[in-house]
């Protein structure tokens, strides 16, 4: 099982519950951002993957040129190169959200301003404790 860990980030695909699970810590950092989320999508296609568990509890922020490059060109190129896999299963992104209100805020607007383009996924979904959240992948898988 690959997985990828760097100063900012902790990415491993759980094959028991067959979810992408990324965990980031601290403040953005482009090199170790950029790097953790590229690796997040090589492990996920293969893994066959399209299941994503993101927990931002202890993500203390994301630099302006960080959340650009993530909406405008890593997820549209992500849900593209997970469609050429043809999997059954669609795309579900669940959010276990950061404890600071502004960082909740920032992700939510993030979803919002990604789903206002047509992109075949079921949806961004938001949870505050991690078992509601795995529990809901469990039950979309």
């Amino acid at each position: 099982m690959k997985s990828f860990l760097n100063r900012i980030a902790k990415i491993y695909y759980d094959p028991q519950l067959h979810v992408i699970r990324i965990r980031f810590f601290g403040y953005s950092d482009s090199p170790l951002y950029r790097e953790a989320w590229t690796n997040a999508l090589q492990i996920a296609k293969e893994n066959h993957c399209n299941h994503w568990f993101l927990d931002q509890r202890d993500c203390y922020g994301i630099t302006r040129q960080d959340l650009e490059w993530l909406t405008e060109r890593w997820y549209p190129q992500s849900v593209e190169e997970m469609d050429q896999l043809n999997l059954r299963e669609k795309r579900v992104n669940t959010f276990l959200l950061p404890l600071n209100i502004t960082s909740s805020f920032f992700t939510k607007i993030t979803s919002y301003h990604r789903q206002s383009k047509p992109i075949s996924h079921r949806g961004n979904f938001y949870f505050t404790h991690e078992n509601q959240a795995l529990h809901f992948l469990a039950q979309s898988a």
